[in-house]
């Protein structure tokens, strides 16, 4: 229902655009006419394979590189490092897939914030917020939610309470579209927070989340 609610929410989004006369991201405030593009990168059974997929996306003109890692913090800890060591000026974030006991995540999220990554992201299980909590107040770098368990204004205004994370993201499907991702948006940064919209796999999600990141400031 949550879907079909959030196509008929974007279709109505882009009447609205096309009756204006104006590009979506326009409509939406026009903050910015591009954004940096990152490659999100499968997991690899060996390091050697994440040095050479690295390579060929950094081939393709990608600056910075998230990756899925082995889910071993300390293989994970050591891919990283040895990436680091390899590519000095690429820009690298780690998503844990929500794997880690906090003591593990605390270990890798040190040796995150040493080699300098912007961000790390979903280390814990997703409803786990006193956990976030805690390691948020453990760690230098910026932690992130995965993104796709609290979707709810409501339960994401109570989490902003105390925020257990650096900043937010939200899977746009989940939201009932762009409108409600927008409510989100405007929650959040009243928390001072920014907040990514994520999709998995839609073409027509990702687009409109495109639009709604060049559209708004945070």
């Amino acid at each position: 229902v949550t879907n079909s609610l959030s196509l008929v929410d974007m279709a109505l989004w882009d009447l609205r655009s096309q009756h204006a006369g104006t590009p979506l991201w326009q409509l939406l405030g026009g903050h910015r006419d591009k954004v940096p593009a990152y490659a999100s990168l499968e997991s690899m059974p060996r390091i050697e394979d994440y040095v050479d997929v690295v390579g060929r996306a950094i081939s393709d003109g990608f600056t910075a590189v998230k990756l899925h890692a082995f889910g071993d913090p300390d293989k994970d800890i050591q891919l990283y490092a040895h990436l680091r060591r390899t590519y000095p000026d690429l820009t690298l974030m780690h998503d844990a897939e929500c794997v880690y006991s906090h003591d593990d995540a605390l270990r890798v999220g040190i040796a995150l914030g040493e080699l300098g990554c912007p961000w790390y992201e979903a280390p814990l299980p997703e409803l786990d917020l006193h956990a976030y909590r805690e390691l948020s107040r453990e760690v230098s770098v910026p932690i992130m939610p995965a993104g796709y368990a609290i979707g709810d204004y409501h339960q994401v205004a109570d989490a902003l309470l105390d925020p257990p994370w650096s900043a937010c993201r939200s899977e746009i499907a989940s939201t009932q579209g762009i409108t409600g991702l927008l409510r989100l948006m405007d929650l959040v940064a009243s928390a001072g927070l920014n907040l990514e919209p994520v999709t998995y796999g839609s073409a027509f999600y990702a687009v409109a989340g495109l639009h709604i990141i060049l559209g708004r400031a945070n």
